[in-house]
């Protein structure tokens, strides 16, 4: 896992905060994001995927996972934001990426109907989305705040628009097609490994408080 995208992101916002044993904490925050965004997947399987209104249904099935994984993530490593701060954050992020979520995993997925271009039926659309939505804002995340802590800012001090705004500047500044290719990839792997069950024992949203 730490050779991963995520894995390495993970282990270098362990590092940049200081924190003892950063590869194990590393592959513990790593598995809290790949643990959402195999929930969100399984919870994308029973979701319609509507022509022109898929952007905003992902999102709106996306968001609860990421904000509570956000929390998740926070809390294992004493990271001081309140809920409505990572909501609006992680709406924010979701948002901003969903549109290159979906151009690249439709495009994708509408070659499996034509004949040796690929396998996964379109009604697995939304679930690769969900999962890639919630996967690649955790990987942004981290980055985010490896950032700051790089920066020796006291996260306390750190106010949700000083998050937006290194948020925007983390998405424009990486290579958001190549992190949802690693997403599509590692989204292949949980699929493969039978993780992407509907009624599996996933990791679910937090309670909305």
């Amino acid at each position: 896992m730490i050779e991963t995208l995520l894995g390495k992101a993970a282990y270098a916002l362990c590092t940049a905060l200081h924190k003892s044993g950063p590869a194990v904490l590393g592959r513990e925050i790593a598995g809290i994001v790949e643990k959402h965004a195999i929930g969100a997947a399984a919870a994308g399987l029973g979701a319609a995927w509507i022509p022109g209104v898929g952007g905003t249904a992902a999102v709106v099935a996306s968001a609860g996972f990421i904000w509570s994984m956000y929390y998740r993530i926070n809390s294992k490593i004493g990271v001081p934001f309140s809920k409505n701060i990572v909501k609006s954050v992680a709406t924010a992020i979701c948002t901003n990426l969903a549109a290159t979520a979906i151009s690249s995993i439709v495009v994708s997925s509408l070659l499996a109907f034509v004949p040796g271009l690929g396998t996964l039926p379109g009604t697995l659309i939304m679930t690769a989305v969900s999962f890639s939505l919630v996967w690649s804002s955790g990987l942004v995340y981290l980055k985010v705040l490896t950032r700051f802590a790089e920066a020796n800012v006291d996260l306390n001090s750190v106010s949700e628009e000083d998050l937006k705004a290194m948020a925007q500047d983390v998405l424009s500044k990486e290579d958001i097609k190549g992190m949802m290719k690693q997403a599509k990839q590692q989204f292949k792997a949980a699929k493969d490994r039978g993780e992407i069950k509907k009624d599996g024992d996933n990791v679910k949203p937090m309670e909305d408080a």
